[in-house]
C-alpha cells in the first residue's frame, strides 16, 4: 500500500473514533472491547446507539430522585414531593404515578408515604420476590436546629436524649462538629441509610430491618466523602473520610458470580465533584468497607461530576450495564460545571470494573434527570423515561431491544472479520441479534479447540445470511443444520455491511 493510501486509512480510522466517543473526553481503546471473547477484529467499528425520543407527557411537576418498578404486574413511577406543608424533618414524602402501557400516565393523587429525612432518596427494590425499600441520610448536628417545630411525639421524644449525637470533629469540618449517633434508633431516619421491609407497599405496611438502626452509616470505613471533610481536588485518596451524608439515590446489583449485593452511593469527593462508592453484602444488612468503582479508560475524577447512577442487568445480556450521567467540571470552583451532561453506557463483568462504551443521550445539566431503574419492555424495544424539570413533564425514549452498542462494519464494500476466543456456549445452537445492509452478507464458521475448521461448519457450509435482513434472536445453520458441537469452539463472523449487537447473550462490545 503507498504511503497515500496509507495517510487516506489513518484520517478516516480517527475520524471514526471522533463519531464514536461522541464529544466525550474518554479515549477508544480495548475497554470498548469484551477482552475475555475477542480475539481479533478486522475492519470492525464499534457504537453506541442512541435513544430516541418517542413521546412527551405533560404531568405539570418536577419528580426528584423518581425510579421506576414494576409491582403486582404493574409499572409506578415513585418520586419525592418537596411540594408539601409538612413541617421538617417531614417536608419531604414519597409519591407515585401509575404507568399505563408504556406512555401513558395516571397520577395516584391518594398515595403518600411519610418516612421522614428517609424519603430524600427513598427507592424500592424487587428482591427474590421480596419488596425491599431503602432510604436516610447522615444528619449533622446543623440540621437539628430545622426540626424544633416537630409535634410528632416520637421526635420530641428522640430529641430528649442526651446520646443522639457523637462527635465529629475528626472526620468534618466544614458542616457542624456533630452527627447523628447511628447507634441510636432515629425515628426519621437521619443516622444513616435505613432498610424497610414492606409486606403491603399500597398501604404502607412495613417494618424496619437491622432493629431499626441504620444498615449503612455516614461513618462507613472506605468512604470517599472529602467534601464534608478534608479533600485537595488532586489526590483521591486525600478525600479519604468525611461524611456521607446519602444526599442521592441508591442502585443495587445482585452478583451471582459472588453472590453478594452490591449497593452503589454517591461520593462527595470534591467541591461539587461526585463520583460512585460501593459496598457488598450477603443478606442486605451487614455491610463492607466502602470503595470507589473504578471506571475505564481511567478518567481526572476531580475534572468530572457523576450526579446519580443507575445500575442494572437485564436476563437476556450477560453483562452488568451503568447508565451514568456525566458532566464536566469547568475549573477546581464550586459549582463550575459544564452546562450539557451526558448520559453514559457502562457494561461490567464483576460490578466494581465499568467500562466506558458510549453516549446515550446529551441534555442540559440539572433539567433532565433519568427515572432510574429497568427499562420497560415492549414491542421489542426497551423504553427509558426522564423527568424534564424545565418542561414540568416527562419524556419517553426508546432503544431497539439488545441493542445498546454494537460492532459494525467500517468500509462498507470490504470483507470484515470478528474472530472469538474459545468458549463454550450454554446452548447447542447460535443466535445473533443483527442487521445487514445494502451489498451486504454475514457467514459464520466453527474451529475445534486445535483452531481446525470443524467438519460441515466451514463458510462454505454456512446457510448465508443476505443483504437488508433485521433480526432480533436469528438462530443461524450450516446447510439447514443449527444442532452446533456441544464442547469448546472458536468462532469466526466474516461479511460486509453488517451489524451485530449480540451472539446468544454475549455482549462482545
Amino acid at each position: 500500500m503507498n504511503k497515500s493510501k496509507i495517510i487516506y486509512y489513518k484520517k478516516k480510522l480517527l475520524n471514526q473514533q471522533k463519531i464514536n466517543i461522541e464529544q466525550s473526553e474518554h479515549i477508544i481503546n480495548d475497554s470498548f472491547i469484551n477482552q475475555s471473547i475477542i480475539d481479533s477484529l478486522i475492519n470492525i467499528g464499534i457504537k453506541t446507539n442512541k435513544f430516541k425520543l418517542e413521546k412527551t407527557i405533560n404531568i405539570n411537576k418536577k419528580l426528584f430522585y423518581s425510579f421506576i418498578i414494576n409491582i403486582d404486574n404493574k409499572n409506578y413511577i415513585y418520586y419525592r414531593d418537596d411540594n408539601t406543608n409538612y413541617p421538617k424533618p417531614d417536608h419531604e414524602i414519597t409519591k407515585r404515578l401509575i404507568l399505563e402501557d408504556f406512555d401513558s400516565i395516571i397520577d395516584n393523587t391518594n398515595y403518600e408515604l411519610k418516612l421522614g429525612i428517609a424519603n430524600h432518596n427513598f427507592r424500592l427494590f424487587n428482591i427474590n420476590n421480596k419488596l425491599y425499600g431503602i432510604g436516610g441520610q447522615a444528619y449533622l448536628n446543623s440540621n437539628y436546629n430545622e426540626f424544633q417545630n416537630t409535634t410528632n411525639e416520637s421526635y420530641l421524644n428522640y430529641h430528649k436524649n442526651d446520646n443522639i449525637f457523637i462527635e465529629g470533629n475528626n472526620m468534618n469540618h466544614n458542616f457542624g462538629n456533630k452527627i447523628y449517633n447511628p447507634q441510636i434508633i432515629c425515628p426519621y431516619h437521619a443516622n444513616g441509610l435505613h432498610l424497610f421491609i414492606f409486606d403491603d407497599i399500597n398501604n404502607n405496611i412495613y417494618i424496619k430491618g437491622n432493629n431499626e438502626l441504620p444498615i449503612i452509616s455516614g461513618i462507613m470505613n472506605g468512604r470517599h466523602d472529602g467534601f464534608y471533610g478534608f479533600f485537595n481536588c488532586k489526590d483521591i485518596d486525600k478525600s479519604k473520610g468525611g461524611i456521607s451524608v446519602f444526599d442521592s439515590t441508591t442502585s443495587i446489583l445482585f452478583n451471582s458470580n459472588d453472590n453478594k449485593y452490591y449497593l452503589y452511593q454517591r461520593a462527595n469527593i470534591g467541591l461539587s465533584t461526585r463520583f460512585i462508592q460501593y459496598t457488598t453484602s450477603t443478606n442486605l444488612i451487614d455491610w463492607s468497607d466502602f470503595n470507589l468503582i473504578n471506571i475505564n479508560p481511567k478518567i481526572d475524577l476531580f475534572k468530572n461530576n457523576y450526579y446519580y447512577n443507575n445500575f442494572f442487568s437485564l436476563k437476556d445480556i450477560d453483562i452488568y450495564i451503568g447508565l451514568l450521567p456525566r458532566n464536566k467540571k469547568n475549573s477546581l470552583r464550586y459549582n463550575d460545571l459544564d452546562n450539557k451532561e451526558y448520559l453514559e453506557l457502562y457494561y461490567s463483568k464483576d460490578c466494581i470494573n465499568w467500562n466506558y462504551i458510549g453516549v446515550l443521550l446529551e441534555f442540559e445539566y440539572h433539567n433532565k434527570f433519568l427515572i432510574l431503574g429497568e427499562p420497560i419492555i415492549k414491542n421489542n424495544k426497551y423504553y427509558f423515561y426522564a423527568s424534564d424539570h424545565k418542561c414540568r413533564s416527562i419524556n419517553v425514549y426508546s432503544i431497539e431491544k439488545n441493542r445498546f452498542s454494537s460492532a459494525y462494519t467500517i468500509e462498507n464494500d470490504k470483507i470484515s472479520k470478528i474472530n472469538l476466543k474459545l468458549i463454550k456456549l450454554n446452548e447447542p445452537l447460535i443466535k445473533i441479534n443483527f442487521k445487514t445492509y445494502s451489498n451486504g452478507f454475514i457467514k459464520i464458521q466453527l474451529l475445534n479447540n486445535n483452531k481446525e475448521i470443524i467438519d460441515n461448519f466451514s463458510f462454505n457450509d454456512f446457510d448465508i445470511i443476505k443483504e437488508n435482513l433485521d433480526d432480533l434472536d436469528y438462530t443461524v445453520s450450516w446447510k439447514n443444520n443449527n444442532n452446533i458441537p456441544n464442547n469448546e469452539i472458536y468462532i469466526e463472523i466474516e461479511g460486509i455491511n453488517f451489524e451485530i449487537f449480540l451472539l446468544n447473550n454475549l455482549v462482545i462490545f
